[in-house]
């Protein structure tokens, strides 16, 4: 809840919404309902969907609506568990935020209520907080109950008062120090007794939150104070930020000291409270675009980055802080009184203090000698640089005036905190780490020798990170690097995705009746049996009954036609849509034309998703499984058993409806041995038998697909919504290429640009003209979207090659020039 807390900075405009029911919508899994189990006076019950008050509901829900509202997350949306906050930063983007979320919430048959529902207001009542564009502030209505709590009569009562005050102890300064004589009460001794000065302390926390601040939400581009303190048993830190109105409260923290941190020196101390209040706050200081300063009452910790001689927790201590950018300022203990207060918390003092573990520590030398670490990893610098960028740095960053007086000083050998110079090239160091200049030429060029040349090998963005960090620094690096590595082509084109596929799964509309709608695939390149080479497996999705075909991969669609009509369409009549794949013969103008007269609608599978059509997967999986059982050594008889095939098939269970398929259709159970019990009923039985047994099949194959698709959208993302105009890379995997190996080719071809989208999980790609055998539309699992980079002088290379009907094609760019000799003819 934290975290969510810290996202509103710059929003100006906000909605809440409160989902009716919560937990009551996630429903329990089949089977375990008896865990739920509980005794009325009226008998036993179970709970079928899940109640409050299970270990793992609030996990439960909270992972159901991360997963509905992934990609908006944080973005412009916050959820915590019921309760759903969007923000804008405009009224414009308010509209289509609310608008996204409302579809969410619809498509995944989630309701709010409304009596619980703030809509476009500039501020909002969200989590006990009022988050407005100035910042959080305490609820008024909670506030009033804690100054109208009654005076504590026993230690339970005390503790719940502290736990309400608790939740807002981030507001209050001198928090801690406030309630020291409160919490001294809740030890078993001595006995509880609520004298004078406790009851002095509970009205002066009671009165501090009526005038506590307002925290001002984060904003990266201000300029931020990180103030640290630490006392012999206790650190304290507050984060700020100055405004046009001056410095305002963002955050403010406190911790005890462990044992064997009490043993350290008041050096040490100080600088653990800046280690510590730097990891409490990394990801807000990381995201710095310029230097946050520290301010500490320690005045020898100013000089601490561009000491030499460290101890090994300092050693540790100065690899994690060489990650920011800062400067440590002095400021006594007197101009600093909250962290300084903070610090020295008497409700943290100890009763006993640990022995120290040595009150004269030694110098490096023997820390060295002892623990056998040669002495040169710590007194000598390796600067990496190339030998061609020395000179332009050189000359670069004595344009910048902030290093030009920084040199300047250096070169006057007076000591200034963190700086210094390279005795050899004599470059400015920051942190011993080379100053490269605001000049991105230099800072791409750095880059691409780290990240695109061989020696490199395209790492990843925090690999391509600490192998810059490594040797150089300049500020923004962080964002620099991350939108270099996130946007180069060549890694996107050839890295494997780490994300779940995209595209939840949306099964085909349920058919209203037996023989109604029909899959069909062909099984080619099996071995000759009388003369036919393939088989057309026709399955009728309703019952799930199969119809196995004898034929040949070299038939037409006049054929096919010729086929359909004698084993289909003469003994079973005209379905009202065929389910097929992209075959040839399946988009032939006669099959297209013969569909249309006949008003047979074609559902014809996105390019590559053969998922789609589980169901003749299958049956082709299991009629080849009986064809291996029965065939001779030869393979030469297969044609003889099919007919065979077809009736094991049909006369056995399916696994979703829990009946034959023979039996779905004629509602009886075919006979094929001895021993068969007939059973003679009237036809108006039987008709209302298959109408009954019909319904029930409708009901098991629609649980069977709910069943379906919630396993499979576990490793499902919902789609991306790409617009027109928009570029993505396309999975080669189905792609034939005359590279000779699939392992090192590219993985992502493209980019593309999206015309227009396709119902709700496909797009139409514009491709090259020559690229017509190529189906242009696509499943979204088979896309990703291109990542730009904002680098100005970002320059990618050429994309390669793309196959185009067994040939490879560079699409042309622009002609830049053309000239012809005799016979031959040439452009460039």
């Amino acid at each position: 809840m934290s975290h969510l807390l810290t996202v509103f900075n710059g929003s100006t405009i906000f909605s809440k919404i409160n989902l009716r029911g919560a937990y009551n919508l996630l429903r329990i899994k089949e089977g375990d309902e008896h865990l739920t189990a509980f005794r009325t006076k009226y008998g036993n019950y179970e709970y079928l969907v899940m109640p409050l008050g299970l270990t793992n509901a609030p996990a439960s829900f909270q992972n159901l609506v991360n997963d509905i509202f992934s990609h908006f997350l944080y973005v412009f949306v916050g959820v915590y568990l019921d309760d759903i906050m969007v923000f804008s930063s405009s009224e414009e983007e308010h509209v289509k935020h609310v608008a996204s979320v409302l579809q969410r919430l619809r498509d995944n048959n989630l309701f709010s209520k409304a009596s619980k529902c703030v809509f476009h207001a500039p501020s909002v009542e969200y989590l006990g907080y009022v988050v407005s564009i100035d910042g959080l502030k305490m609820d008024s209505s909670k506030v009033q109950q804690i100054l109208n709590w009654p005076q504590p009569k026993t230690i339970k009562a005390l503790q719940s008062f502290l736990g309400v005050a608790n939740f807002y102890r981030c507001f209050i300064k001198l928090y801690s120090k406030k309630i020291s004589s409160l919490t001294s009460l809740l030890k078993k001794e001595p006995p509880f007794i609520f004298n004078e000065e406790a009851l002095s302390h509970f009205q002066s926390i009671k009165e501090a939150f009526t005038t506590a601040p307002i925290l001002s939400h984060f904003n990266p581009s201000l300029p931020t104070i990180v103030e640290t303190d630490a006392s012999h048993y206790a650190l304290g830190a507050v984060l700020s930020q100055v405004n046009d109105s001056g410095k305002h409260p963002i955050a403010f923290d406190s911790r005890k000291l462990l044992p064997d941190e009490l043993n350290y020196e008041i050096h040490d101390k100080e600088l653990l409270g800046i280690v510590w209040a730097l990891k409490c706050w990394r990801a807000f200081l990381l995201s710095l675009s310029n230097s946050f300063e520290v301010l500490t009452d320690h005045s020898s910790l100013q000089y601490f980055m561009s000491s030499k001689v460290l101890n090994r927790h300092q050693a540790r201590w100065a690899e994690f802080l060489s990650e920011f950018h800062f400067t440590i300022t002095y400021l006594p203990g007197r101009l600093a009184p909250l962290p300084d207060a903070l610090s020295r918390r008497d409700n943290v003092y100890p009763k006993r203090g640990v022995d120290f573990i040595s009150k004269n520590p030694q110098n490096l030398h023997q820390v060295i000698k002892q623990d056998g670490i040669q002495e040169s990893i710590f007194f000598t610098i390796k600067v990496e640089v190339f030998s061609d960028l020395v000179d332009k740095i050189q000359k670069e960053v004595w344009k910048e005036k902030d290093y030009k007086e920084i040199l300047k000083q250096l070169a006057r050998d007076e000591s200034i905190p963190d700086y210094s110079l390279e005795p050899q090239a004599k470059l400015l160091l920051f942190k011993d780490r080379v100053v490269i200049p605001s000049n991105e030429e230099l800072q791409l060029n750095i880059l691409q020798k780290r990240h695109d040349s061989p020696l490199a090998g395209h790492p990843g963005k925090e690999k391509t990170l600490k192998l810059i960090k490594r040797d150089c620094y300049w500020a923004g690096m962080n964002q620099f690097i991350k939108d270099y590595v996130s946007s180069c082509q060549k890694c996107s084109r050839n890295k494997n995705i780490h994300h779940k596929t995209f595209g939840v799964l949306k099964p085909l509309p349920l058919p209203s009746g037996p023989l109604n709608s029909l899959s069909m695939d062909f099984i080619t390149q099996l071995p000759l049996s009388n003369n036919f080479d393939s088989i057309l497996v026709v399955v009728d999705r309703f019952s799930k009954m199969a119809i196995f075909i004898p034929t040949y991969g070299t038939i037409t669609a006049l054929d096919l036609a010729q086929i359909f009509i004698s084993h289909v369409f003469s003994k079973h009549g005209l379905p009202v849509s065929i389910v097929s794949d992209r075959g040839s013969l399946f988009v032939s103008s006669f099959w297209t034309q013969l569909c249309q007269q006949l008003k047979i609608s074609r559902d014809l599978l996105t390019a590559f998703q053969p998922k789609t059509d589980g169901q003749t997967e299958r049956v082709n999986q299991i009629l080849e499984q009986y064809l291996w059982m029965y065939v001779s050594y030869h393979q030469d008889d297969w044609y003889t058993w099919l007919p065979l095939a077809e009736f094991a098939y049909n006369n056995a269970e399916n696994s979703s409806q829990k009946q034959l398929p023979f039996f779905t259709i004629y509602g009886r159970n075919p006979s094929f041995d001895s021993i068969h019990i007939y059973q003679d009923s009237p036809a108006g039985k039987l008709s209302a038998k298959l109408q009954s047994m019909q319904h029930v099949v409708k009901e098991k194959l629609e649980s069977e697909i709910r069943r379906f698709k919630k396993y499979a959208d576990r490793n499902r993302a919902i789609p991306l919504d790409f617009q027109h105009g928009d570029k993505v890379w396309l999975a080669s995997k189905n792609i034939k290429t005359t590279r000779p190996t699939k392992k090192f080719s590219e993985r992502w071809l493209g980019p593309f640009e999206v015309p227009k989208k396709i119902g709700s999980h496909a797009y139409h790609l514009k491709f090259p003209q020559k690229w017509k055998s190529v189906h242009p539309v696509f499943h979204v699992s088979l896309l990703e979207p291109v990542k730009h980079s904002t680098i100005p002088d970002h320059h990618q290379f050429p994309p390669p090659p793309v196959l185009v009907e067994e040939q490879e094609e560079w699409e042309v760019a622009q002609v830049l020039d053309q000239s012809s000799k005799e016979v031959n003819y040439g452009i460039l």
